[in-house]
């Protein structure tokens, strides 16, 4: 790559941010394929304190000796990773649309498990543009998206929060995900103490079960080959629109340029014409 046609993507990245963000994350996909390329991505996302970390460690069996932080201040600020049974799993800083380190994270999912405390009946604003952001830069992702109610041991009737959260789905997506409930509390307690039904009810082995079952069949390799496809389907359609652009600027450019011309040689030829009858007229004056 030459310094010209550097020179070039660089004006193109300063013009339009959304280029720039499809350009690294086109990179950083193909780099991601390149390591750990056989291996699923499972990435976390969702409020501060919604209990994703916690969520984490359980599904890795990190009680006591936590990988993934989890203090009542924003432990987590940068994506922490982990490989276990085979799968990579990925803890996001706090979700907030302007938060660039958590959309790193996503971009590189294959799985995305979306996290909500159940305590919280109804989605808040922040969620909502996030997800709405999610859809938006990656289409394909709620084809592999989960959402895990944390805390569901907390509240009175749990039938009551998932159909209200279903509703909060629908007014966003047009649909809403599978819907899983979770208590941290409940499976620290059953698998310390050895009690499986408190394990059980904790819904934490379920999670992870369903986890597996979705990525044993290979579809997120299938979604991940067709993220990279769309990231440069939407490249092209960018470049395809700046050189349009610059096009119609060209033929204004050489339309004005032309006018230009034929004015100035309007001009000429009259400040010609009125020379030459004024040389006409001396010159007679002088015979």
């Amino acid at each position: 790559m030459n310094n010209q046609h550097i020179n070039i993507l660089k004006i193109l990245e300063k013009e339009a941010p959304d280029f720039k963000r499809l350009r690294n994350n086109l990179n950083e996909a193909i780099q991601l394929n390149n390591t750990y390329s056989n291996l699923p991505r499972v990435v976390v996302c969702g409020l501060l304190k919604a209990g994703k970390s916690s969520l984490l460690n359980a599904l890795t069996n990190h009680l006591e000796n936590e990988h993934f932080a989890t203090k009542s201040s924003r432990a987590t600020v940068a994506n922490q990773e982990l490989i276990h049974d085979g799968i990579i799993y990925i803890d996001t800083p706090g979700i907030d649309a302007t938060d660039e380190e958590a959309w790193r994270g996503l971009m590189r999912a294959d799985y995305v498990v979306f996290v909500h405390n159940a305590r919280i009946a109804v989605l808040d604003k922040s969620e909502e543009d996030f997800l709405k952001e999610l859809i938006c830069r990656y289409p394909l992702i709620q084809r592999n998206m989960l959402v895990v109610l944390t805390n569901i041991d907390s509240i009175d009737n749990e039938t009551i929060t998932i159909e209200s959260i279903k509703k909060c789905f629908n007014l966003i997506l047009g649909e809403y995900p599978s819907i899983l409930t979770t208590s941290f509390t409940s499976y620290k307690k059953g698998f310390l103490e050895n009690k499986q039904k408190l394990r059980e009810k904790s819904g934490v082995d379920n999670f992870r079960k369903l986890v597996k079952d979705r990525l044993v069949d290979g579809e997120w390799l299938n979604i991940r080959i067709k993220n990279v496809s769309s990231i440069k389907l939407q490249i092209n359609q960018y470049l395809m629109g700046a050189i349009k652009f610059r096009q119609k600027q060209l033929e204004e450019l050489s339309k004005n340029q032309e006018e230009k011309y034929q004015s100035l040689y309007r001009d000429t030829k009259i400040i010609k014409g009125g020379l030459n009858h004024d040389l006409y007229v001396i010159n007679s004056r002088h015979n």
